[in-house]
């Protein structure tokens, strides 16, 4: 009775007969995790090839199966590889040919099978292998709760329906793979412009940013501050207590200055010892209360390294601008380090503004 109840057919339709249900052709899997395509219920472009397959064949149950490794896909109430007493209907085994079963009755193994022995008591089956870059990675397949046979037309359909899924396949592993390329590549980006050290923005970072914001900030007319930071007699950190401690205070002082700034201001480590501090909408004034948050911030706490306890203390120089087209970051650049000079050299631990008449900054 198995030998009698299956119909077996190559990918290129030719009928031949076969022993029982399982065995039939080369099961020729592909190492499909690789691949990063999930595919589920509701997934449109195999919904429209199910709801196809169900119309030309008049059936009511379609669907497309694939290999876990691609999450499954099933429609029609069919049970999940995973669930208790899973068919061997849906899914099929991963084989290179086209499997008919004109009635499940006929086929002795499939008589205990849950959806023949149970609801929806399927009695007709024909599954199409579905392949991906020429390996077979799931079936097409349509069912009824009646006997029925196909015709070598009707074997044919089939074969298209299921070039039609293995083509919606195709894009979506495309369109997946082109998604974890560029979110690898802007991963690879990001960090590039990230100090490895202090994961604030390094210089890169600071040119590409300072030059959108500076932009944004002259279309809305804000006022923007760029602020210099340098940690005050740094060189004792590492000579007192040694290079990993000063590493640590750099870390230290970089994320003590990220508590004092909003979420879209600016930090970025300049070189060695030196932060960058920009900010938009912010005036004169708020600019120098944030200024001593940030000196309270760093010096109030000392830092512990190892077995050592210091303080640190930070001179500040700022320069204010009124962003307008053709504003120069290297003119704020500029008097900010003249500030922060200025600073220095009235003995540290302070910030100064420096004076710019209107503030407007502009090349030319």
């Amino acid at each position: 009775m198995a030998a009698s109840g299956w119909r077996v057919v190559r990918r290129n339709v030719t009928c031949m007969s076969a022993p029982g249900i399982g065995g039939h052709g080369p099961a020729r899997t592909i190492r499909l995790g690789s691949l990063q395509v999930i595919c589920h219920p509701g997934e449109p472009q195999f919904s429209a090839v199910t709801a196809h397959a169900r119309a030309v064949f008049r059936v009511p149950y379609a669907f497309v199966s694939l290999a876990p490794a691609f999450g499954g896909w099933g429609e029609a109430g069919i049970p999940s590889p995973s669930a208790p007493g899973a068919s061997s209907l849906a899914p099929p085994p991963l084989v290179d040919v086209v499997r008919v079963v004109p009635d499940t009755h006929r086929a002795g193994d499939l008589k205990a099978d849950p959806l023949v022995a149970g609801a929806p008591f399927i009695r007709f089956y024909a599954g199409h292998p579905v392949t991906l870059e020429g390996r077979v990675v799931g079936t097409l397949g349509v069912m009824d709760t009646v006997p029925r046979r196909l015709s070598a037309a009707r074997l044919e359909t089939l074969g298209q329906l299921a070039r039609w899924a293995e083509s919606e396949l195709s894009a979506t592993v495309h369109a997946n793979t082109r998604v974890t390329l560029v979110g690898e590549r802007d991963a690879a980006r990001r960090a590039a412009l990230l100090d490895p050290l202090t994961g604030v923005w390094n210089r890169r970072g600071l040119d590409e940013l300072l030059s959108r914001e500076l932009q944004r900030a002259s279309r809305r007319g804000q006022q923007v501050v760029l602020m210099l930071l340098d940690l005050d007699r740094y060189k004792e950190v590492n000579d007192r207590h040694g290079h990993i401690a000063g590493d640590l205070a750099l870390t230290e002082v970089a994320r003590r200055i990220r508590m004092c700034l909003r979420p879209h201001d600016i930090v970025a480590r300049f070189g060695g010892d030196e932060f960058v501090v920009f900010a938009t909408d912010c005036s004169a004034d708020s600019s120098t209360l944030l200024a001593d948050r940030i000196l309270a911030q760093v010096g109030g706490t000392p830092i512990i390294a190892r077995d050592a306890s210091f303080t640190v203390s930070l001179s500040i120089g700022i320069a204010c601008a009124e962003a307008m087209p053709g504003v120069d970051a290297l003119a704020m650049f500029g008097q900010a380090d003249a500030a922060l000079y200025e600073a220095k050299m009235a003995g540290g631990q302070r910030a100064l503004v420096r004076d710019l008449p209107s503030r407007r900054l502009a090349s030319g």
